[in-house]
């Protein structure tokens, strides 16, 4: 790696990665920069993770997006208004959820880096979870969290077309997921 000097130490690479990190944050980048920097960054997740674990947070994405759904649809994110912080009572009182709930709702948000985790069960918005205050963005995180359901059932709806590439209008997945005739605007 470029800057990196052959037998340095991990906690200087850290110190490294870490200021790097810190100046990104302080300037403005273009897309250019931005991708490549993206694309040298997942380079470096692939190769510091190991396979199992790249297996293990993809099997987390389905209970990700129900906990993110489920948060949207309690106003969880919204819950937070101008506060720092809040905790899972606090989050309780706003939503009118238990406050059991809440901090099994707050983990799995947390174990997908939605929400940061301040102590024990209190929680603060991180940038990633901000955006979801932009109506925009919630709508279209509803949307596509919507689509899952249709969606898991893809392996089934391919197995009984027997793995032809779809081209029926009339016979897509919308129909078999929803056992409909019609079609998504009817």
């Amino acid at each position: 790696m470029e800057g990196i000097e052959a037998g340095q130490d991990t906690d200087s690479l850290i110190d490294n990665i870490e200021q790097m990190m810190q100046s990104c944050y302080h300037k403005s980048l273009n897309d250019d920069q931005r991708q490549k920097l993206l694309a040298v960054a997942r380079e470096a997740k692939t190769a510091l993770e190991p396979p199992h674990g790249t297996v293990l947070t993809i099997a987390k994405w389905p209970a990700g997006y129900a906990a993110l759904r489920s948060a949207l649809r309690m106003g969880i994110f919204e819950a937070f208004c101008n506060a720092q912080t809040r905790t899972a009572s606090e989050l309780a009182d706003h939503t009118g959820a238990e406050v059991l709930l809440l901090v099994r709702i707050m983990r799995a948000l947390v174990g997908i880096d939605l929400i940061a985790e301040q102590g024990n069960e209190t929680y603060s918005l991180n940038a990633l979870s901000r955006t979801l205050l932009d109506p925009t963005w919630r709508t279209l995180v509803i949307g596509m969290c919507d689509t899952t359901t249709e969606l898991s059932q893809l392996p089934d709806f391919l197995a009984s077309i027997q793995f032809p590439n779809p081209s029926d209008p009339h016979n897509a997945l919308f129909h078999y997921s929803h056992k409909t005739e019609l079609n998504m605007f009817q």
